[in-house]
């Protein structure tokens, strides 16, 4: 269980940082006003909030669970 909570945090990490990207593409596009990227950067940062939230929420299930399994040990 240890180690599939690791790859949870990881992957939710990674989903952060690339959500981060796809912020930043987006604030860049405004500046040039390019509605295309705008509109393609949103929808992928969109993608990765969700992406990050999934892994968020099964990595507190996760710890609950090991916090439960280790006052019972």
């Amino acid at each position: 269980m240890k180690q599939e909570m690791g790859i949870l945090k990881e992957d939710m990490q990674s989903c952060l940082v690339e959500k981060n990207i796809s912020d930043k593409a987006y604030f860049d596009a405004i500046d040039r006003y390019d509605q295309s990227i705008m509109q393609t950067s949103l929808d992928e940062s969109i993608q990765y909030e969700t992406c990050a939230a999934k892994n968020r929420i099964q990595y507190n299930a996760k710890t609950g669970i090991a916090q439960k399994l280790v006052f019972y040990l």
